[in-house]
């Protein structure tokens, strides 16, 4: 029996901050996200740095990957470090009861799923880095284990977790991503979600 999904509208929150619309295409590869002739799968990320005293939030890098290069990136990675970040979401999460009990409640609605950190459980409105993600299809969110909010702490966590050839990788990657005016800003690099 085929699992059934739960899908909405992309909420804005995950568009494009370019065209204020949902990605049109992989940051990798270029491939077209959205096709109504075939389901193409693909995950959206977004990091932001907030200043909560100014109650004022800028965008670190953004975007939207299809499951090929995701597939290709994890070959980058080292096996040990995607072991690691595996055992530590295990730790820490029960995806399967979270996603049962925001389904029950509001899966439509986004915001319940990226409100708290999905580790430490510390609102949005705390803290001063976060990176948000969400599995899409063609211009529908899918919810499932995704989409969740990481804190700083927890990505503090995840990024001691990774070896340094999977950490030299990920720079280099998220290099490509950071606007140019935030070069040189104090934003700490972290975990892609890939």
């Amino acid at each position: 029996m085929e699992e059934e999904l739960y899908m909405a509208p992309i909420p804005e929150v995950f568009y494009s901050t370019k065209t204020n619309k949902p990605f049109s295409n992989c940051t990798k590869c270029n491939k077209e996200l959205i096709s109504y002739n075939d389901d193409i799968l693909y995950i959206i990320e977004k990091a932001f740095k907030q200043n909560i005293k100014q109650k004022t939030k800028d965008l670190i890098f953004e975007y939207a990957m299809c499951v090929d290069c995701i597939e290709e990136m994890h070959k980058e990675m080292s096996k040990k470090s995607l072991k690691r970040i595996e055992m530590y979401f295990k730790l820490y999460v029960d995806f399967d009861k979270r996603e049962k009990d925001l389904i029950e409640d509001c899966f439509d609605d986004v915001e319940p799923w990226i409100s708290n950190c999905v580790i430490t459980d510390t609102h949005i409105s705390e803290l001063e880095e976060y990176q948000i993600a969400a599995f899409c299809t063609n211009d529908d969110i899918i919810f499932t284990h995704l989409p969740f909010l990481l804190g700083e702490y927890a990505l503090e966590e995840i990024q001691n977790l990774l070896s340094k050839k999977t950490k030299g990788f990920i720079d280099g990657f998220e290099k490509q991503l950071r606007p140019i005016e935030l070069e040189g800003s104090t934003y700490k690099r972290k975990l892609i979600f890939i």
